[in-house]
């Protein structure tokens, strides 16, 4: 199963092809954060069917879930407080989009969500390990941050898997697609911050032993903030059954 997410930045004056970019990643299922109405139309002929909206906090952006027709999806929860999950057959989908932390007061907030999304993993966890889940998208957060360190004491065997950036990459010179100059992060607002990772994919343990079949990448989106996240899962596709 192969899931995409990206936050396509809902100002974005490249609508177009920043659906397209995503669209490119042929997804199974496409979790589509600052889904506003510009992408909409654009999404409906190029994307998985839509499959559901939901938003991460009163007054948030909302995050549209395009999902393959054969796949069954359930809403578990829109948390309110950075997250909303759902099942996608046999994965339980966790998409992130933590409140950037431009003022003091959000600054504390991002780190309650992710702290409570942290203890959420966990107990996910700890009642069915065997659950093959997986926690991905805009987490506003770099791993150098102490907000990020105090997050990963709390995710206990849940693992963040490493990015490939490499499609990101350009010649020297050059620009990516969206703009500025590739780097190995996934925030590429400059090319001062391009190396900063703040999108993350965080593995239950029940898929991240499987390490080995697991694979990670970021890729461009046009006239976004951000970089989007794919992640092939080796999970049974019924396509194949």
């Amino acid at each position: 199963m192969r899931i995409a997410v990206a936050n396509l930045f809902c100002l974005n004056p490249r609508p177009t092809r920043a659906v397209a970019a995503v669209a490119a990643q042929q997804p199974d299922v496409a979790a589509v954060i600052e889904s506003t109405r510009r992408f909409d139309s654009r999404a409906a002929t190029r994307l998985p069917p839509r499959r559901d909206v939901a938003v991460t906090r009163k007054g948030g952006l909302p995050i549209a879930l395009y999902v393959r027709e054969d796949l069954p999806v359930e809403r578990v929860r829109a948390s309110g407080r950075g997250w909303v999950e759902w099942r996608v057959g046999e994965v339980h989908l966790l998409v992130v989009h933590a409140i950037a932390p431009y003022l003091p007061w959000r600054w504390r907030r991002r780190e309650r969500q992710l702290l409570a999304l942290a203890r959420r993993l966990r107990a996910l966890h700890e009642r069915r390990p065997e659950t093959a889940a997986l926690a991905l998208g805009d987490f506003n957060t770099a791993r150098f941050e102490p907000t990020w360190r105090r997050m990963e004491r709390e995710l206990g065997l849940w693992r963040r898997l490493e990015l490939d950036c490499s499609p990101c990459k350009v010649s020297p010179g050059r620009v990516a697609p969206n703009g500025v100059a590739a780097g190995k992060g996934t925030w590429p607002w400059s090319c001062l911050w391009a190396p900063i990772a703040l999108d993350h994919v965080v593995a239950a343990p029940a898929i991240a032993e499987q390490s080995e079949a697991l694979r990670a990448r970021a890729f461009p989106i046009p006239g976004s903030d951000h970089r989007g996240v794919v992640v092939d899962l080796p999970v049974p596709d019924r396509r194949s059954v």
